[in-house]
């Protein structure tokens, strides 16, 4: 015999469904929305042509608080420079090429400890030559194509707002 009860408390309603004495739950309420990414740190990492400009050859960190996954296709920074000059940086075949790699911290005792996937390594590529040199300091208003790791369903959202650091410069 299949029962329903329905417990009301206040503004919350709960219903479930009893079947021989065993409480079921709905899936749907077991799915949790994870937390937002939020960059740690960004950095230039390569400065090769002009001091103090981000051109074709140079690269640059951004590593998150989380493990992440990246969608070629679909994986953009959108940034604005020193002089106010925004510029969308995208790896769909122009603009950029990145990787997803592991960071590595290391204690006072010189321990290392390995957090995988937790690096945007970016090198701007610029391969049709219509990108404008980013005066330093850049700051990422944007990352897009970003998945929490193991779940390819849904972007991560990044929360640059509550991030420690958003801006691109040489420390």
């Amino acid at each position: 015999m299949d029962t329903r009860h329905t417990l009301v408390s206040g503004a919350l309603a709960v219903a479930m469904a009893v079947t021989g004495g065993v409480l079921a739950s709905s899936p749907a309420s077991a799915k949790r929305t994870p937390k937002p990414l939020k960059v740690v740190d960004a950095r230039v990492t390569v400065d090769d042509g002009t001091p103090g400009v981000l051109e074709q050859g140079d690269s640059f960190d951004i590593v998150l608080d989380k493990q992440v996954m990246v969608y070629a296709p679909s994986f953009t920074v959108l940034v604005t420079d020193a002089d106010g000059d925004p510029a969308y940086l995208s790896d769909n075949g122009s603009e950029i090429s990145y990787s997803l790699e592991d960071l590595v911290t290391y204690d006072k005792k010189g321990r290392a400890t390995v957090s995988p996937d937790r690096v945007l390594a970016v090198t701007i590529r610029d391969a049709y030559g219509g990108l404008v040199p980013l005066d330093l300091p850049v700051t990422i208003t944007s990352i897009q194509g970003v998945y929490y790791a193991g779940q390819y369903d849904e972007p991560a959202r990044v929360d640059l707002a509550r991030s420690p650091d958003t801006v691109i410069d040489a420390e």
